[in-house]
């Protein structure tokens, strides 16, 4: 579960930081706010994270490695046909 978290400069937010989060169920505010955002950027983290932890115990592979490679394929504009 995702407790607190702080992101700077990404997509529509220029500072966001929230702690002591309770168990979030619903993501409310007006369109393109960057609340589709903020829930890939929480998902490929915490995928990213749950990748890394199975790789790194046979070795070969960074946080940064996953992360970014996460949120490379979340944010990817997908192929239409």
């Amino acid at each position: 579960m995702i407790r607190s978290f702080t992101i700077r400069n990404f997509m529509a937010h220029t500072e966001v930081g929230l702690n002591n989060l309770p168990m979030v169920k619903l993501v409310v505010g007006k369109n393109d706010t960057g609340k589709s955002g903020l829930l890939k950027l929480l998902y490929g983290t915490v995928k990213a994270v749950e990748v890394y932890g199975l790789k790194q115990q046979n070795g070969g592979t960074t946080i940064k490695k996953e992360l970014s490679c996460k949120l490379y394929n979340t944010f990817l504009p997908r192929k239409k046909g």
